[in-house]
C-alpha cells in the first residue's frame, strides 16, 4: 500500500511490524496500518472508497 500522508510504498507485514498499534493487534484490536517512514496510520477501507470515487467520476466524465 501507499502511505496517504508521505507516499512511501509499503507492505502490510511492514506495517505490522512497525509499530504495536496495528493491524492484528491483540491490545487495541485496530485495523490500521502505520507507514514505517512516517507513521501514519493509514485506514485501508479509506483507500478502497477512494477507488470507488474515481470510478464514478469517470463514469460521470464520459456521459
Amino acid at each position: 500500500m501507499q502511505c496517504r500522508l508521505c507516499g512511501y510504498e509499503f507492505t502490510e507485514e511492514e506495517a505490522k511490524t512497525s509499530c504495536q498499534k496495528t493491524q492484528g493487534c491483540s491490545k487495541c484490536n485496530c485495523n490500521l496500518l502505520i507507514c514505517p517512514k512516517c507513521g501514519y496510520g493509514n485506514d485501508p477501507v479509506y483507500g478502497t472508497e477512494f477507488g470507488f470515487i474515481e470510478k464514478l467520476k469517470e463514469k460521470i466524465k464520459r456521459e
